[in-house]
């Protein structure tokens, strides 16, 4: 079989330095050229299929946050519609507004886009409020029981008690959800602050994508130069045999 001989160099089918360490370098037949080939185009396949899926997944990322430029641009458009050149903060749960041809309110839009977090969410603090006051009435109207403590009242006083319980409960689980989360309210000023870092964000993750895409169109480059090349070379070793057939 004819072979062709490969002198120390790098290699395009295997992408390494190739250093044989013999005078007569080392022999390549087709079946050697192909088993190369495979195996180089087998780790570039997954190179560019690494690529591709991260790709894909920015692309997503890239989207969401155009996405979600353009609903606190909107939210912030209509808090400078309202300003009256004061300072004071408006509750954003207070704030409705049109936005692609419906009415939306202005707290529950930027929750639904991850412009704000679900710890500062409006309905928690309405919710805590009405534990509070549920609270409180039940509270007041158990001190009014035991004041009271005639045999008639005992169980209703213990109905209040149980229930008081379970709303000092729930009032526990909702501050434990809002944590340290800060007050539900913005100017248009202050809110313009959170639109430039969603747009800061953007660029970023617009930016990864451009490299992204230059690493992906250079890994099937390369792709296409090892098969050329291994062309050349198997049509090279054709040739020879050609060659050597002609003149037996």
């Amino acid at each position: 079989m004819t072979t062709i001989t490969a002198t120390p160099s790098t290699s395009p089918i295997t992408g390494a330095h190739v250093d044989f360490g013999n005078e007569g370098g080392m022999a390549l037949s087709p079946d050697v050229v192909i088993a190369l080939l495979r195996k180089r185009l087998g780790d570039m396949d997954d190179q560019i299929g690494t690529q591709t899926a991260a790709l894909q997944d920015a692309t997503r990322m890239s989207q969401r946050a155009a996405r979600k430029t353009q609903v606190a641009q909107a939210i912030q458009a209509e808090l400078q519609r309202r300003d009256d050149g004061g300072s004071d903060s408006v509750d954003l749960s207070e704030v409705v507004f049109e936005f692609e041809g419906q009415e939306v309110n202005a707290a529950d839009l930027a929750i639904e886009h991850g412009i704000i977090g679900t710890s500062d969410a409006p309905g928690l603090s309405r919710l805590e409020s009405q534990y509070e006051a549920k609270v409180a009435e039940l509270t007041a109207r158990q001190e009014e029981l035991w004041r009271d403590g005639s045999p008639e009242t005992h169980a209703e006083l213990i109905l209040v008690s149980a229930s008081l319980e379970g709303f000092e409960g729930k009032l526990r689980g909702v501050r434990s959800q809002l944590g340290e989360s800060v007050e539900f309210s913005s100017t248009a000023q202050s809110f313009g602050t959170i639109v430039q870092s969603i747009q800061t964000e953007a660029r970023a993750i617009n930016s990864g994508n451009e490299m992204r895409m230059v690493q992906l169109q250079s890994l099937m480059q390369q792709r296409s130069q090892v098969i050329s090349m291994s062309t050349q070379m198997l049509n090279k070793i054709h040739e020879s045999e050609q060659a050597i057939t002609r003149n037996i």
